[in-house]
Order: C-alpha cells, then sequence, then structure tokens
C-alpha cells in the first residue's frame, strides 16, 4: 500500500524487470521477477505507454485530457488510483516527489 500522497508533482516511471506487449488496444505486462502478468485495458495501456519515461500525475492527466472526453478532476483520481495500484505493485517507481510544501522564508 502507498505510503504518502501521490500529487500531480509526482513523477513515475516503468520498472525495468515489467516486459509488456500490445495485443490490440490493450496491453499485456510481465513481472520477471515476480512472476506475474496483468492485462492493461486500453486507458490503462495509455498511460503505461506514457510511462515509457518518467513523467507526473499533471502531464499523464494532460495528455489524457487531449485524447479522451473525461472531466479533469475524474482523469486526475482515476489516474493517481491507477498509479498507486502500479506502485503497490512494484510495476513502476517514484522518480520525483515534493514532500515539502512549507514556503521557504527570505
Amino acid at each position: 500500500m502507498t505510503t504518502f500522497t501521490i500529487t500531480n508533482d509526482t513523477a513515475f516511471c516503468r520498472v525495468k524487470t515489467v516486459t509488456s506487449s500490445e495485443v490490440g488496444d490493450e496491453t499485456m505486462m510481465m513481472d520477471v521477477d515476480r512472476g506475474m502478468y496483468y492485462a492493461l485495458n486500453p486507458v490503462s495501456s495509455r498511460i503505461w505507454a506514457l510511462l515509457e519515461q518518467p513523467l507526473a500525475v499533471q502531464e499523464i492527466c494532460d495528455r489524457l485530457l487531449e485524447e479522451y472526453e473525461i472531466e479533469p478532476a475524474v482523469c486526475q483520481q482515476e489516474v493517481i488510483k491507477f498509479l498507486g495500484q502500479l506502485l503497490d505493485r512494484q510495476i513502476v517507481t517514484v522518480v520525483r516527489h515534493e514532500t515539502d510544501t512549507t514556503p521557504s522564508e527570505i
């Protein structure tokens, strides 16, 4: 279970031990280390494709909003939920996470 709050600025990328292959508009993934496989629906497949390079939640949402008809708040909620599931399964890793939101004193 994710132990921190995923925000719009949290950036993720794929782990190297998961291989994937597109089958139609879906993606099949295999976690070599754990011997687990997963099937992704078309939208989840698109997110997986975007994570080929590190991206923040907001960047993923911006791309999805251009491609799909969905409300921004719903998109953000669903992307965060999906990324949390991938993180819990150690299929993605966090490459950037802002933990301190306290403004600096001048």
